[in-house]
Protein backbone atom coordinates (compact mmCIF):
# COMPACT_ATOMS: atom_id res chain seq x y z
CA UNK A 1 0.00 0.00 0.00
CA UNK A 2 2.53 2.66 -0.98
CA UNK A 3 0.86 6.48 -0.91
CA UNK A 4 1.88 10.34 -1.08
CA UNK A 5 4.03 10.58 1.43
CA UNK A 6 3.48 13.93 3.44
CA UNK A 7 6.50 15.88 5.38
CA UNK A 8 7.64 14.05 8.11
CA UNK A 9 6.63 16.09 11.65
CA UNK A 10 7.09 16.07 15.50
CA UNK A 11 4.80 16.54 18.33
CA UNK A 12 6.53 17.54 21.52
CA UNK A 13 4.98 17.10 24.82
CA UNK A 14 6.84 18.31 28.08
CA UNK A 15 4.77 20.57 30.57
CA UNK A 16 7.68 19.99 32.93
CA UNK A 17 11.35 20.29 32.50
CA UNK A 18 11.59 16.75 32.88
CA UNK A 19 10.25 13.87 31.15
CA UNK A 20 8.62 13.84 28.18
CA UNK A 21 7.17 12.63 24.41
CA UNK A 22 8.49 12.84 21.31
CA UNK A 23 6.55 11.22 18.08
CA UNK A 24 7.63 11.60 14.83
CA UNK A 25 4.75 10.93 12.23
CA UNK A 26 3.91 10.94 8.63
CA UNK A 27 0.33 10.49 7.02
CA UNK A 28 0.25 9.01 3.91
CA UNK A 29 -2.27 9.27 1.55
CA UNK A 30 -3.57 6.70 -0.63
CA UNK A 31 -6.70 4.91 -2.90
CA UNK A 32 -8.07 3.55 0.61
CA UNK A 33 -7.64 7.03 2.48
CA UNK A 34 -4.88 7.94 4.83
CA UNK A 35 -2.71 6.07 6.94
CA UNK A 36 -1.17 7.76 10.25
CA UNK A 37 2.47 6.30 11.21
CA UNK A 38 4.12 7.18 13.54
CA UNK A 39 7.06 6.39 16.65
CA UNK A 40 7.25 7.87 19.97
CA UNK A 41 10.53 8.66 21.84
CA UNK A 42 9.69 8.70 25.56
CA UNK A 43 12.62 10.83 28.21
CA UNK A 44 12.65 9.68 31.78
CA UNK A 45 10.83 11.50 34.43
CA UNK A 46 14.42 11.85 36.10
CA UNK A 47 15.52 12.89 33.11
CA UNK A 48 15.93 16.61 31.26
CA UNK A 49 13.48 17.14 28.49
CA UNK A 50 15.97 18.36 24.89
CA UNK A 51 13.33 18.63 22.09
CA UNK A 52 15.94 17.82 19.57
CA UNK A 53 16.91 14.11 21.46
CA UNK A 54 13.43 13.72 21.08
CA UNK A 55 13.35 14.37 17.33
CA UNK A 56 16.77 12.52 16.86
CA UNK A 57 15.45 9.02 19.09
CA UNK A 58 11.95 9.15 17.44
CA UNK A 59 12.88 9.38 13.97
CA UNK A 60 15.66 6.81 14.47
CA UNK A 61 12.76 4.50 16.00
CA UNK A 62 10.87 5.38 12.94
CA UNK A 63 13.93 4.50 10.25
CA UNK A 64 14.09 1.31 12.61
CA UNK A 65 10.76 0.24 11.68
CA UNK A 66 9.39 1.00 15.26
CA UNK A 67 6.25 2.28 14.48
CA UNK A 68 2.72 2.11 14.57
CA UNK A 69 0.17 2.81 11.87
CA UNK A 70 -3.55 3.81 11.33
CA UNK A 71 -5.28 3.64 8.39
CA UNK A 72 -8.39 5.79 8.01
CA UNK A 73 -10.62 5.80 5.04
CA UNK A 74 -11.65 9.47 4.00
CA UNK A 75 -10.23 12.48 2.75
CA UNK A 76 -9.60 16.19 3.50
CA UNK A 77 -7.38 18.69 5.76
CA UNK A 78 -9.74 18.10 8.06
CA UNK A 79 -9.40 14.28 8.85
CA UNK A 80 -5.52 15.12 8.66
CA UNK A 81 -5.94 17.74 11.29
CA UNK A 82 -7.93 14.93 13.74
CA UNK A 83 -5.09 12.46 13.20
CA UNK A 84 -2.52 15.24 14.21
CA UNK A 85 -5.25 16.26 17.38
CA UNK A 86 -5.25 12.13 18.25
CA UNK A 87 -1.50 12.23 18.26
CA UNK A 88 -1.56 15.10 20.72
CA UNK A 89 -3.77 13.46 22.82
CA UNK A 90 -1.77 9.96 22.55
CA UNK A 91 1.55 11.73 23.80
CA UNK A 92 -0.10 13.47 26.71
CA UNK A 93 -1.37 9.54 27.85
CA UNK A 94 2.03 8.67 27.82
CA UNK A 95 3.33 10.99 29.60
CA UNK A 96 0.66 10.45 32.28
CA UNK A 97 0.77 6.75 32.13
CA UNK A 98 4.83 7.13 32.71
CA UNK A 99 4.44 9.75 35.60
CA UNK A 100 2.29 7.33 37.18
CA UNK A 101 4.66 4.75 37.65
CA UNK A 102 7.76 6.47 37.88
CA UNK A 103 6.12 8.42 40.60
Amino acid sequence: MEGVRQTMKFIHFHPEPKGGVTIAYEILTHENGHTLKFAIAQVSNKDCYCKQTGRDVSLNNYIQGKTFSITVKGSGKKLMHRMEIYLNYLANSIYHLQANQEG
